[in-house]
């Protein structure tokens, strides 16, 4: 939050929106980001009987989130155009994260985060490549976030 926000601000959004769409946007990787510190400090303190269940149900739980996130960031940038042109990116990117995470938690619930997190990335890079997202959003003139 504290590296994005600014360079939202850097791009001409409006510094409150600019503080706000990272906060929205972080949601998803609670309890297994930060390399799952939170998990881990979970588990020394209190004792889960199924570990294995727990961070299923944790990482379903977490997906809810992270596509809602992604289609409030959408609503955010220009209402419901917003979520219309920005929706087949949101599940693709949503499914690589909260599928992702829900299959290595199972395996290593401390990089369950960063990995998904990694290939996302790179299915951003692709998805710009597409023509829907290769250009200038025409929606930019009707957004509220800009300043």
């Amino acid at each position: 939050i504290a590296v994005v926000a600014p360079l939202l601000v850097g791009i001409g959004v409006k510094p409150v929106t600019a503080v706000v769409i990272p906060l929205i946007g972080h949601a998803w990787a609670n309890v297994f980001g930060t390399l799952a510190v939170a998990w881990i400090a979970t588990t020394n303190v209190v004792t889960i009987e199924d570990a294995a269940t727990t961070v299923f149900y944790t990482g379903i739980l977490l997906w809810i989130p992270n596509i809602i996130a992604g289609l409030m960031i959408c609503w955010l940038f220009a209402k419901w155009k917003g979520v219309k042109e920005g929706f087949l990116a949101v599940v693709i990117i949503s499914t690589i994260h909260g599928g992702g995470q829900l299959l290595l938690g199972q395996i290593n619930p401390s990089l369950s985060n960063f990995i998904p997190a990694t290939v996302a990335l790179g299915a951003l890079f692709l998805l710009a490549k597409l023509d829907r997202y290769k250009h200038k959003t025409k929606l930019e003139n009707e957004s509220t976030i800009l300043e």
